[in-house]
């Protein structure tokens, strides 16, 4: 059901954008290339090469044009290694693909998600851009693309992007109570934003395939990420095509308790 809408986003957004132009990935989107035609499809599509995102890295003097694909918000080192990488060639025409939501992007910059849809997200980034190519008429064009999930089989995917979310044990995190949101659970700023860009992405997804969830969740992160994505998907639910339902799970249920007499787990017993 996703296989189509994910290769329909690298076939529109992606590739037209590689003609002769150097590509630039870091690991997330390496791997979600991996697994959508590989480098050989950028090739195919006209770039001219494909580097590492890193500072290391820049474009030679043959190489007036760039594609990034990025991952992580365009802030701190992402932002640098950006900075470093434009500065450092002489590029006339640039275009950075995030797969990072603009509410994730705000969040990551201003610590609040409120006007967390505003088209605006990434204007202070071209604008930065053009200061670094030196040349105001130049282009620069940030966009957010929901290039996160790779598909394994036709009906099954993964999303390598959000390996490191996983629910909190301490508890001095605010998540048990009902009602409670992703910004008053007290979890670590990196949390949040990977948690927004997560719930962010899964919107994206369903929205391009046309897709109304019914959400199920069982924890207490997995009841935030449900609440937040139900909020979300209002807008796209009159015009989905398809019904799923989603199963959101903590998976620290699914640790048996150091004193406890049995060996079973919460999920052996949810499955039974």
């Amino acid at each position: 059901p996703l296989e189509g809408p994910v290769k329909r986003l690298w076939e529109e957004e992606v590739f037209p954008r590689c003609q002769d132009a150097v590509v630039f990935l870091d690991n997330a989107m390496a791997e979600a290339l991996h697994w959508n035609g590989g480098a050989s499809k950028l090739f195919e599509s006209g770039a001219v090469a494909v580097r590492e995102f890193s500072f290391f890295e820049h474009g030679s003097t043959s190489e007036p044009k760039a594609l990034f694909l990025v991952s992580t918000p365009l802030t701190q080192q992402t932002l640098s290694t950006l900075s470093a990488i434009v500065r450092a060639s002489v590029f006339t025409n640039v275009n950075v693909l995030t797969s990072c939501p603009p509410a994730a992007q705000i969040l990551a910059k201003y610590g609040t998600a409120e006007a967390s849809d505003s088209p605006q997200a990434f204007l202070d980034v071209e604008e930065r851009l053009l200061d670094w190519m030196g040349n105001m008429t130049f282009v620069a064009e940030v966009m957010y693309v929901p290039l996160s999930v790779i598909n394994v089989t036709p009906k099954f995917f993964l999303m390598p992007q959000f390996h490191d979310v996983f629910p909190p044990l301490q508890k001095q995190y605010n998540t048990s109570q009902v009602g409670a949101t992703l910004e008053g659970a007290s979890f670590t700023r990196s949390m949040q934003i990977n948690v927004k860009s997560l719930i962010g992405n899964l919107n994206s997804i369903f929205e391009v395939a046309h897709i109304r969830e019914e959400t199920f969740s069982l924890g207490s992160l997995s009841r935030i990420v449900g609440e937040e994505l139900s909020r979300l998907s209002r807008g796209h639910r009159r015009s989905a095509k398809s019904k799923v339902s989603l199963l959101l799970l903590d998976r620290t249920l699914d640790m048996a308790g150091s004193l406890s007499a049995s060996c079973e787990s919460f999920l052996d017993t949810l499955v039974r």
